[in-house]
């Protein structure tokens, strides 16, 4: 509401400079996915991979093919109908957090919720690589979607590995030294630099502000960052709101009114059925499925950066923005009042679901249950394919950096030589050596792990 009021299309006399607003909004981004990586540890998707991983999978391919068929009906492109899809299969973390503050739910269907929001913010970083690489014309081709994706793939690993051997330690240093004062501005600092960094090797700086509140989560500290960065995130998150507001005409709102509510619909009515049913094949049960249906039925913050992403490289028509932001107001509004429902819809669908299938879907979760617990009794002894994976791991890290390195130095090269020194033929070999220097810790945990795989084997 506030950009519609100091946008340029209502006649009120407040009018706000778009480009100075846009500009700040970016910070806005920035912020709000390294908000989203402080909440993502690594060792929290490993846990709720289990039980929402397939759940958050299945939802969001399903959404993404209702929102990619959607679009066809409506006569649009392939590239705004993979755009829509995308915008649609993301929900608002913002949203359902505040919901659920309001009005909580049992901690198992909490960590169901939060599960597959944790799957769809990771699945929302992989579609910002992806649908940036197809908006600068990349193509939808399989090899160009496939090679997108490797790219993408050795990024990350280079960047977490990399990362996790620095950063976690020195934000411990810096936690050290009892100032909140450095601690925030060191942290936001770091979001900063690995957004650029990211930016200029090709990629969103949304992916670099991600990937640095993932390692600064593994430091232990995450929580603290994230309440100190909170007013900071808040004021640039609603500026980024502002923008948004700022190019929504209301006459073009109301004229695409019709398709607003068709994709209001799908969101709601999609989201509860994919989720539900979904739910129920993970394991999770038909009543905590059902209620995360409904509290996962809205789009949220991850929509705008996506339709950003193909509306300013001029690929998706600008009436996705109001199109998006009518469905956004709606849902933000449905989702509470439908949280309130719950209990009434899982009533309903008990009384109406055939004993036989009631039965039989609950000896289908028994039997996922006893099955996990076997598995995680199992996976804590020492073995050989574990050990076997370890090293997997290791020698695709080392040549995903070796790879990442080869591509990324001739970018590089020209910016250090410009701000840091002018000794433009020591730089490759300084680069050369820092590669070689992040090497190192793997080349020596391949090797410890390799002697372990040999233990094991010769016993």
């Amino acid at each position: 509401m506030a950009g519609l009021f100091v946008g340029p299309y209502l006649p009120i006399p407040l009018v706000a400079n778009i480009d100075r607003v846009t500009s700040m909004a970016e910070f806005g981004v920035v912020l709000v996915m390294f908000a989203v990586g402080l909440e993502f540890r690594i060792a929290k998707l490993l846990r709720v991979l289990p039980t929402s991983g397939l759940t958050g999978l299945l939802q969001v391919s399903f959404m993404m093919w209702a929102g990619v068929s959607l679009g066809q009906v409506l006569g649009w492109t392939s590239v705004e109908s993979i755009f829509l899809g995308a915008c649609i299969a993301i929900s608002s973390t913002m949203v359902v957090s505040k919901v659920l503050e309001e009005r909580p739910v049992q901690p198992e269907t909490r960590e169901l919720i939060f599960g597959v929001l944790v799957f769809q913010d990771v699945s929302a970083i992989i579609l910002i690589a992806i649908l940036t690489a197809i908006a600068a014309g990349g193509g939808l081709g399989a090899m160009e979607l496939a090679s997108t994706v490797g790219k993408l793939a050795g990024f990350l690993v280079a960047m977490m590995v990399g990362g996790l051997l620095l950063i976690p330690r020195t934000i411990r240093m810096v936690a050290r030294l009892k100032s909140l004062e450095i601690l925030v501005v060191f942290s936001v600092g770091l979001c900063f630099a690995m957004a650029e960094t990211a930016a200029v090797i090709g990629y969103s700086v949304a992916l670099g502000a991600f990937i640095a509140g993932i390692l600064v989560a593994e430091s232990g500290k995450g929580e603290k960052v994230e309440h100190l960065i909170q007013p900071l995130r808040d004021v640039f998150a609603a500026i980024f709101f502002v923008s948004i507001g700022m190019t929504v005409d209301p006459m073009q709102a109301l004229k695409h009114l019709p398709v607003s509510l068709g994709v209001f619909a799908l969101v709601v009515t999609g989201q509860l059925l994919i989720v539900s049913v979904a739910g129920v094949i993970s394991g999770n049960g038909l009543r905590r499925s059902i209620i995360a249906g409904l509290a996962l039925g809205q789009i949220g913050e991850f929509a705008f950066i996506l339709a950003g992403i193909g509306i300013g490289a001029r690929v998706v028509r600008a009436s996705l923005s109001p199109v998006l932001v009518t469905v956004a107001v709606l849902t933000a509004f449905t989702t509470p009042l439908f949280l309130r429902g719950a209990d009434k819809l899982v009533s309903f669908v008990d009384k109406a679901m055939p004993h036989r299938l009631e039965r039989l879907l609950s000896l289908y979760e028994d039997w996922l249950v006893r099955l996990r617990s076997e598995g995680e009794a199992a996976a804590d002894a020492p073995s050989i394919m574990r050990s076997l994976r370890i090293i997997v791991f290791d020698a695709v890290a080392l040549i995903a950096i070796a790879a990442l390195g080869l591509e990324a130095l001739p970018k590089i090269v020209p910016i250090v030589s410009k701000y840091v020194t002018r000794r433009t033929e020591l730089v490759p070999l300084a680069l050369n050596v820092v590669f070689l220097m992040v090497r190192a810790p793997l080349v020596c945990t391949l090797l410890r792990n390799t002697r372990l795989f040999a233990s094991l084997v010769s016993h």
